[in-house]
């Protein structure tokens, strides 16, 4: 489990480090997440795909996440840590791009 979620230059962060945060045992299964919840999410700005290979799911394609995107999925997750993280990102949302639960 990871204690900080970073976004980049571009304010992004990678699917399965938010799913990390979240404390998904296998983190790739928030890519399922976000297909089915895929409308939604885009209304928030433009999911970006990246091809990958992680060994948990075989998935081909991980998505770049927005804080926006971030803060929805937690809202929708039901991951063991999802309350902890949502409350986090609500108090630090207008702070700086990297939260620490």
């Amino acid at each position: 489990m990871i204690t900080t979620l970073e976004f980049n230059e571009l304010d992004l962060c990678e699917d399965v480090s938010l799913a990390k945060w979240l404390g998904l045992s296998c983190p790739t299964n928030i890519r399922k997440t976000i297909v089915k919840h895929r409308e939604e999410l885009e209304s928030y700005g433009e999911l970006l795909e990246m091809p990958t290979q992680i060994d948990c799911s075989g998935d081909a394609v991980g998505f770049w996440l927005n804080p926006d995107h971030a803060l929805a999925l937690t809202a929708i997750s039901q991951a063991p840590r999802a309350r902890l993280v949502r409350a986090e990102m609500i108090r630090r949302s207008a702070v700086d791009r990297s939260w620490t639960a």
